[in-house]
C-alpha cells in the first residue's frame, strides 16, 4: 500500500473517529473493542496466548487477560 494511500485512509479514519466522539460515542472505546475482538479471533485461530504485530520496526505485543481487579491497580 502506497504512502498517500494510507494517508487517506488514515484521515478518513480520524474524521469517523471525529464524527464518533461529537455524538457522543467512546471512539478510543470503541476502536480497543475491535481490537480486542480481532485479537480474541486471531488467538483462538492460532491456539497462542498472545498476540504480535510488527510494524515500523516495532512490536506490540497484546495479550487479553481476565481480571477483577481496576485496570489501574494492574498498570505499571
Amino acid at each position: 500500500m502506497n504512502s498517500s494511500l494510507d494517508d487517506d485512509y488514515a484521515d478518513r479514519l480520524a474524521d469517523l473517529l471525529e464524527d464518533m466522539e461529537g455524538d457522543g460515542v467512546d471512539s478510543v472505546g470503541m476502536m480497543m473493542n475491535w481490537v480486542a475482538g480481532y485479537v480474541q479471533g486471531a488467538l483462538e485461530r492460532e491456539q497462542g496466548d498472545c498476540y504480535v504485530y510488527q510494524f515500523e520496526g516495532e512490536d506490540m505485543v497484546i495479550q487479553l487477560v481476565e481480571n477483577d481487579e481496576p485496570a489501574a491497580a494492574r498498570m505499571h
